[in-house]
């Protein structure tokens, strides 16, 4: 069996000795092991315990994951709140990117007018342009990931089972930001690559 945190998730178990109940003077925990909702039994333990000792009093039934949902319900709000900050830094940077994108193909408009007038493919075109995107991104990329294993470590106390620096989540994240990326300067660049090559001539 493994060990028991009994003094929270963020601290590992101890060692811990087993006396008989009978013993304590102090409140007991009774803990069931069922098949099944749990909940449903809690009339019938009730009943089994007042049947042996009417005098025991039941302040309680709880199932254990009502426990670990109010053991981790700060560190829940904590986490979710920080999800959402990130999904909006997240929005906010494609909505930048493609901004930026769309601002810089309009004043390059000619310019793919001459790219498609002499049989560059669109496909072509919106690579080019999605390749110039990427590539300052992907630098960015790097960086933030280096930075963000060294400060791991300001949030490892928020963490379960997971160390900051895990590469499972640097990996989704870095996909994330490459997949929004992608997106936000795809879209002006498709744009850009089905005009009819006479009018982005014709473009000032």
């Amino acid at each position: 069996m493994p060990n028991v945190r009994a003094s929270g998730i963020e601290h590992e178990g101890s060692l811990t000795a087993y006396t008989p109940a009978w013993e304590r003077a102090s409140a007991t925990t009774l803990l069931l092991r069922t098949r099944g909702d749990p909940s449903s039994l809690a009339g019938a333990v009730r009943r089994s315990i007042r049947g042996v000792s009417s005098s025991v009093a039941i302040t309680r039934v709880r199932t254990v994951d009502q426990i670990l949902s109010g053991v981790v319900a700060q560190r829940r709000f904590q986490l979710v709140l920080i999800g959402l900050f990130a999904l909006t830094a997240l929005v906010t940077a494609s909505i930048g990117i493609y901004g930026v994108v769309a601002h810089a193909l309009a004043r390059r408009t000619s310019e793919i007018g001459v790219r498609l007038a002499l049989e560059a493919q669109p496909s072509q075109v919106q690579t080019l342009v999605v390749w110039e995107v990427l590539r300052p991104v992907l630098f960015g990329v790097i960086g933030g990931t280096a930075f963000a294993v060294l400060a791991g470590k300001a949030v490892a106390s928020l963490l379960f089972e997971v160390r900051p620096s895990d590469p499972v989540s640097i990996g989704a994240a870095v996909l994330a930001l490459v997949v929004s990326a992608t997106l936000a300067s795809w879209i002006p660049a498709r744009r850009a690559a089905t005009m009819a090559p006479s009018r982005a001539l014709r473009a000032p």
